[in-house]
């Protein structure tokens, strides 16, 4: 690339890569509908930054919603009314459902897939939660059974010493006979 604002091979290069850099791409490449398909399928945000002609193209927010469903908050109003989108961007991301037109929020379809979305990241998230509940009650259990130890590790010392004690009394009664050279 030759840092030229509106060279569009490069642009087509930092956009495929890495899609918000769409936001640096002079005016006349966020109107080219390639431009912004390869950064809507790279980074489905960069939707936001594409032109208002854009926004209203069924394949560029198609494309973008699929990469990331929250996207559907640039679409344009037309679009967030257009079922095959909002399905799109719900199966990818279940809270997208909010950015969809209120009569598709009550449509079975789209809901029981964004409920089915969520759903899996929520189970995700019960897993690592049970994971981590798993590992605070062994950790407790390892509390435990070290208190329990330490109270039995106390216990044989005390009554180690106390043996002792009892070794060296009754030496001190009995002193052990004197020993004859034979």
């Amino acid at each position: 690339c030759r840092y030229r604002h509106t060279d569009r091979e490069c642009r087509m290069a930092a956009a495929g890569s890495y899609g918000l850099a769409l936001e640096y791409a002079a005016d006349v490449l966020k109107s080219d509908k390639d431009v912004v398909l390869a950064a809507g399928t790279a980074q489905g945000h960069s939707l936001r930054h594409a032109a208002d002609a854009l926004k209203s193209d069924k394949d560029v927010v198609l494309a973008a919603v699929k990469q990331n469903g929250e996207a559907l908050e640039h679409a344009s109003e037309n679009l967030k009314s257009d079922k095959e989108i909002v399905h799109a961007a719900v199966s990818n991301c279940g809270s997208a459902l909010r950015h969809a037109a209120d009569p598709l929020k009550s449509v079975r379809e789209i809901v029981l897939a964004a409920v089915a979305q969520d759903n899996a990241a929520e189970s995700v998230k019960s897993e690592c939660h049970a994971v981590s509940t798993g590992f605070a009650a062994e950790s407790t259990q390892l509390s435990s059974d070290i208190v329990a130890l330490t109270k039995t590790l106390t216990e044989v010392k005390e009554k180690l010493e106390e043996a002792t004690e009892n070794i060296h009394r009754h030496q001190l009664l009995y002193p052990a006979p004197p020993r004859h050279p034979h």
